[in-house]
């Protein structure tokens, strides 16, 4: 796997936004990068692709990007996309490209919506393009659509599918898949991801331990890493201090405030965190939350807390194939259990 990359910062806002890739050229590879090329140099380009790996590490960037160059009119191969031409420009605003986080929309209904003009021809670029985010939280139903739909061949069509848990999707619809998995970011990756991030700072690469603390928490998400720079290079960056949302999602409850109620067993502290929109709306965001500190702070602190650690690895159970509802139910059922109440 190689590592050569080269970051570009484009806009402002948060760093994983102003430093988001526009071309392969810019991608940390977490992938096997002449997989990806074989996609945007075939002229057989495949119906249905499927993204799967650790959240944060390029997935849907990486869709984006080939989408781009999928429609992109250079005469180049080697250029696409362009980023100059009109489809580049306008992909994401045109009526033929489609992206959805299922996370927000599961249920049949807003899949039938969504899928319904696949049948039909593209008006405005060369492809219909669609990217269904966190595609297995798909209902069964809405698999099984999908699926049907992908029975008879679909012109211009090129559908990716971006998951971290492919137990959540039916073995039907893998196989309609080219797969392509994603690894995470190693720490040599990470290094250079913050030498040129520092460096565009105009800043030096500290010899601190600030960056190996940095490393550990980030675990190989370069969105997480990312976002840990941001505190950094805003002064407000601590060792050993994860932040409060540590998968990068607005909202999410602050992790450390649950170990503490696991601690003291007070159960109105763990019903209120498990009982907030955000866990209830993506359980299983949260689960994998619980699941990278848990990892992170056995390894730091072989001290911890048994019992907390139990009650943790209680939530961090294997919930991907319930209901949203389901898992919901599941982690306070389980976290209930952990402080032994009736």
């Amino acid at each position: 796997m190689s590592s050569d990359f080269k970051l570009v910062a484009r806009d402002t806002g948060p760093l994983r936004d102003r430093y988001r890739p526009q071309q392969l050229s810019e991608v940390v590879p977490t992938f096997s990068m002449k997989e990806a090329r074989a996609i945007l140099e075939s002229e057989n380009v495949s119906q249905v692709y499927l993204f799967e790996g650790l959240t944060g590490c390029g997935k849907t960037t990486l869709a984006r990007i080939i989408s781009r160059a999928l429609v992109c009119e250079s005469p180049d191969a080697v250029t696409k996309p362009c980023l100059t031409c009109a489809p580049c420009k306008g992909m994401e605003h045109s009526p033929d490209f489609t992206e959805i986080n299922i996370a927000d929309f599961r249920g049949i209904d807003a899949i039938r919506d969504n899928i319904s003009g696949m049948s039909t021809l593209p008006g405005y670029l060369k492809r219909k393009v669609y990217i269904f985010d966190e595609a297995h939280q798909l209902t069964p139903a809405a698999q099984e659509m999908l699926n049907k739909v992908l029975e008879e061949p679909i012109g211009n069509t090129v559908i990716f599918l971006c998951t971290t848990n492919l137990k959540g999707l039916r073995r039907t619809l893998l196989g309609r898949c080219a797969q392509l998995t994603f690894k995470r970011v190693t720490r040599v990756q990470m290094q250079q991801v913050v030498k040129q991030v520092v460096g565009d700072a105009g800043l030096p690469y500290p010899n601190d331990g600030v960056f190996e603390d940095m490393f550990m928490q980030a675990d190989g998400s370069i969105r997480d890493l990312m976002n840990l720079l941001d505190r950094y290079l805003l002064g407000a960056y601590e060792v050993g201090v994860t932040s409060t949302s540590e998968s990068g999602a607005e909202g999410s409850p602050d992790i450390f405030k649950l170990v503490g109620a696991l601690k003291d067993k007070d159960w109105n502290i763990i019903r209120e965190i498990l009982d907030s929109d955000y866990v209830k709306n993506n359980p299983d965001g949260y689960r994998e939350t619980v699941c990278k500190f848990l990892v992170r702070e056995a390894l730091k602190s072989p001290t911890i807390d048994l019992a907390v650690a139990f009650a943790l690895g209680q939530l961090a159970g294997s919930l991907s194939n319930e209901p949203l509802a389901e898992q919901h139910n599941m982690l306070v059922l389980r976290a209930m259990r952990a402080c032994h109440k009736k």
